[in-house]
């Protein structure tokens, strides 16, 4: 009589399990046709969530440019500020990431979008951008904060503050401050 320990038995039923379970899912696909199972097949009464879904276009991101420009008009706001990253995109439909090389745009309460960028940017900018803006470059040898200063000391000057999306405060409010005489404020206030 041979006889087994109870490691060896959990072990040995550890592996029928296992087998049992890969000729299961093994015969499951090919009574589908497929040599493997998709893990991603609908399952019974289940339907994609994104089948119908739709980018969001050029109209939408003009729609939200109107939007934030009538909310800065009634409360006397000049103009938001945003840089790089989830703001950017929301408003301009440019997908861009945070880096030692400013990217932003200027969005005044009436008129045009002003996207700051450096130079060798431009060509991906205005693939990616969705609305109506002007891109003022700067090169490697220039201040982007500069061209961001002259922009907000271009914007009328009865509108009233600069808002700045609190991230990018942390990065530019003293460049701003001074360079803009001291109209930038940040969105919380």
């Amino acid at each position: 009589m041979t006889t087994v320990s109870r490691r060896a038995f959990v072990g040995m039923a550890a592996v029928g399990a296992a087998t049992s379970t890969v000729s299961q899912v093994a015969g499951a696909a090919t009574s589908t046709g497929s040599p493997v199972a998709r893990a991603d097949a609908p399952s019974d009464g289940l339907s994609s969530l994104t089948t119908n879904v739709q980018p969001i276009g050029a109209q939408e991101h003009a729609a939200r440019i109107a939007k934030i420009q009538s909310l800065m008009q009634q409360r006397k706001i000049a103009a938001l500020l945003v840089e790089a990253g989830s703001s950017l995109e929301y408003f301009t439909g440019v997908r861009w990431w945070r880096s030692e090389r400013t990217t932003a745009a200027l969005i005044p309460a009436r008129g045009g979008v002003i996207v700051i960028t450096p130079d060798f940017e431009v060509p991906s900018i205005r693939e990616t951008l969705k609305v109506a803006a002007e891109i003022r470059s700067w090169k490697e040898d220039q201040s982007p904060f500069d061209l961001i200063a002259i922009a907000i000391r271009e914007l009328p000057r009865e509108e009233g503050t600069v808002a700045v999306e609190a991230m990018y405060l942390v990065l530019v409010r003293v460049p701003l401050v001074a360079a803009s005489d001291e109209r930038a404020s940040t969105a919380d206030s």
